[in-house]
């Protein structure tokens, strides 16, 4: 599973404080589309079809606790300092955007995730 959202999610966090609010609304349309296809998978009567979603979505979380795991080796800092500290650097705009993000975000994967 290497979709345009799995590419950009990547590259997002290999930087995240150096992306523009642009390339987070990116991001945030591939993730919804993303989540949107997993919805419409979760939702098939095709058991195979559901067990496939069921694997994208733990590569997904697979890649992001991996992520997160060497971000967190390299910086001596846990997750959720990460998270601060993340948000702290970003310019007021940025930090905005990322806002709009979460709650889009959030509104999609919510469901998808009450499935699995």
């Amino acid at each position: 599973m290497k979709s345009k959202y799995v590419t950009l999610l990547i590259e997002m966090l290999e930087s995240p404080t150096a992306h523009s609010p642009e390339k987070l609304n990116q991001l945030t349309e591939e993730t919804m589309a993303f989540f949107g296809e997993m919805k419409k998978k979760m939702d098939s009567p095709d058991e195979a079809v559901r067990k496939e979603a069921m694997e994208d979505l733990a590569r997904v979380r697979e890649l992001l606790e991996k992520k997160l795991k060497e971000l967190a080796e390299k910086t001596g800092l846990t997750p959720h300092q990460i998270a601060a500290f993340t948000q702290t650097m970003l310019a007021p705009q940025k930090q905005e955007a990322l806002q709009s993000f979460s709650e889009k975000v959030q509104g999609v994967v919510s469901p998808v995730m009450t499935k699995a």
